[in-house]
């Protein structure tokens, strides 16, 4: 192969790869990258930007319109042991509270545990 050749090729395959992340993922923090340490910093009153800040755009947002409210969940590493936050916003888009909880869909095998 000549190397104007294998360069083309590489380039190719370059592109090929960048095309493979999907658009809407982009922001979104794997939950490998998350801690419970992150969970901790969010404290009611902040907004969604800031807490978007801290851990990255929501791979799960729910609207609750009839209640005011948008929840939006994280998947994320307390040491070894994968967790699930549900971060809750009023219709102001103010943060009222953060939970935190065993990841369910992971421990029970119920299927697929989502991303990220």
């Amino acid at each position: 192969m000549t190397r104007v050749s294998r360069l083309l090729v590489g380039l190719a395959t370059i592109l090929a790869l960048a095309g493979c992340v999907h658009p809407g993922f982009t922001g979104m923090k794997n939950y490998w990258e998350l801690h419970t340490e992150d969970i901790q910093k969010l404290k009611p009153g902040m907004t969604q930007a800031e807490v978007q800040e801290i851990l990255g755009k929501a791979p799960w947002r729910l609207a609750f319109p009839q209640r005011d409210e948008e929840i939006w969940s994280y998947r994320y590493l307390d040491y070894h042991t994968r967790m699930r936050s549900s971060v809750h916003f009023d219709g102001r888009g103010m943060l009222t509270k953060a939970t935190q909880e065993y990841d369910m869909d992971y421990y029970s095998g119920s299927g697929d545990s989502g991303r990220p």
